[in-house]
């Protein structure tokens, strides 16, 4: 029988869009609206509110590890979505 500990199955990784970062701390926000505050540490340094970033965990043996990348290509699709969303709204706006 194998020992799962030594699987090297990886999870998908997790998108979080970083809603703010004070101090020591971040507020992300998971896909389904659930919000984290996370160590800031944990973020990479080109991390910023407003970006999306993606959590995965690489396991060897006994040993896993955090990796945390900002998805450039995830945030521009956000920021697409949330212009086009303001858009609409001052479009009713001006009716």
């Amino acid at each position: 029988m194998a020992d799962d500990r030594e699987s090297t199955h990886e999870p998908a990784a997790e998108r979080f869009a970083v809603d703010s970062i004070e101090a020591d701390v971040a507020l992300v926000e998971s896909e389904s609206g659930r919000t984290f505050e996370i160590p800031a540490a944990w973020l990479p340094a080109d991390a910023a509110e407003g970006r999306v970033v993606s959590l995965s965990v690489q396991r060897s043996g006994a040993e896993s590890r955090l990796i945390c990348t900002v998805d450039h290509q995830a945030t521009e699709e956000r920021r697409r979505r949330v212009r086009a969303k303001l858009d609409k709204l001052r479009s009713r706006r001006n009716r």
